[in-house]
């Protein structure tokens, strides 16, 4: 049976509640024969002035009650504000290791799953159980309303299938565009049993809105797997889907994996609707993606890179970083500084990154 995380302070009102009902109801020690017995020393009856004489343990057993009850009301308050109430936008970018996935807090409570990263074989390591299970979990999150597979390779794929078999989840929005590997066959297996809703690409609306949040699907075109025959370039990561959401004058673009051709044709389709506070770098900051068009398009305040420390594909590559550092851009990356808290209000914002490894 999976659940949320409790935290420290749960679990110990949970220990006070439990020594608190077994101690309610005051029982006297008794003798074989069923009297009360009392300590005789010399002949004479001892008094004991022990702390259960001044204080009952029933009485400290009521006072834990009451003060159990107030604190775990005053917990689920907090944790209700947290999850349902805030009004700001929050969006965790996880450290997955070479690979993407993030999360986005909406508000009202909404959550959204961009991506899951994973290795090729789960068995190795399943980044859905062991990474991102547990942060839904400590966030107090069972429910993810919409998992967004941007597309499907592992790296962002394969984590997601231990979410989509153990969260509540409602829908799934992706390109639509099959993989013949053991991870998406698995995937879709799963979707399919749990009955989690995919629209098609083609009926999906371009444009939602929630709780002031818009979110707008940029790419691909609705016909990229027509021209798949001719165009040898819309291959996965080229296709990927390219999603920015936006509260206010603070927007955030997740690109997916898509390289040159790809951005060439979504600045020529998009324009000047590229324009974000945050940029995912796409493709883990690569060589072959972050044109220059492309980054003149979306003039991004801060780049986040989502790559493995030391990962053997050498991203990001020196030639993307000096084209972010030349911009003036502030780079966020997961391999030096782990993962990412991000919340704004439309108006500014505020960022809390969490140091794991050495700066290299």
């Amino acid at each position: 049976m999976k659940t949320v995380t409790p935290t420290p302070l749960e679990i110990c009102c949970y220990y006070l509640m439990a020594w608190a009902l077994l101690n309610l109801k005051k029982v006297r020690p008794m003798t074989s024969g069923g009297q009360a017995t009392q300590p005789v020393q010399n002949g004479k009856a001892k008094v004991e002035f022990t702390w259960q004489r001044v204080i009952s343990r029933p009485k400290i057993a009521r006072f834990m009650v009451v003060a159990t009850i107030l604190v775990m009301g005053a917990d689920a308050y907090y944790w209700a504000y947290n999850r349902f109430w805030h009004d700001d936008l929050r969006v965790t970018i996880i450290d997955v290791g070479q690979g993407n996935s993030a999360l986005l807090e909406m508000p009202g409570g909404a959550c959204l799953l961009i991506d899951g990263g994973g290795f090729s074989d789960n068995s190795t390591f399943d980044v859905g159980a062991r990474i991102i299970a547990p942060l839904l979990w400590r966030k107090k999150i069972k429910t993810v309303d919409t998992l967004i597979l941007s597309h499907p390779n592992s790296d962002h794929l394969n984590g997601l299938l231990y979410i989509a078999e153990h969260f509540n989840v409602k829908r799934l929005w992706s390109n639509n565009e099959a993989a013949n590997t053991r991870g998406y066959q698995e995937f879709m297996k799963i979707i399919k049993r749990k009955k989690i809703h995919v629209p098609g690409l083609k009926n999906m609306s371009r444009r939602y809105a929630l709780d002031n949040v818009t979110l707008d699907i940029l790419y691909p075109p609705n016909d990229f797997q027509d021209k798949k025959d001719k165009e040898k370039w819309r291959e996965y990561n080229n296709n990927s889907l390219v999603i920015k959401v936006a509260l206010g004058s603070k927007s955030f673009l997740f690109p997916g994996d898509i390289t040159a051709k790809a951005e060439q044709e979504l600045v020529s389709m998009r324009g000047g609707a590229l324009k974000s506070t945050f940029l995912l770098a796409p493709h883990h900051g690569s060589k072959t993606s972050s044109t220059v068009s492309f980054l003149e398009q979306v003039d991004p305040e801060f780049v986040i890179i989502s790559s493995g420390w030391r990962n053997r594909f050498g991203f990001p590559h020196p030639s993307v970083l000096k084209r972010y550092t030349e911009r003036g851009c502030r780079i966020l990356r997961t391999d030096s500084q782990g993962a990412f808290s991000i919340s704004t209000d439309g108006r500014s914002v505020k960022i809390r990154p969490t140091l794991r490894y050495p700066q290299t």
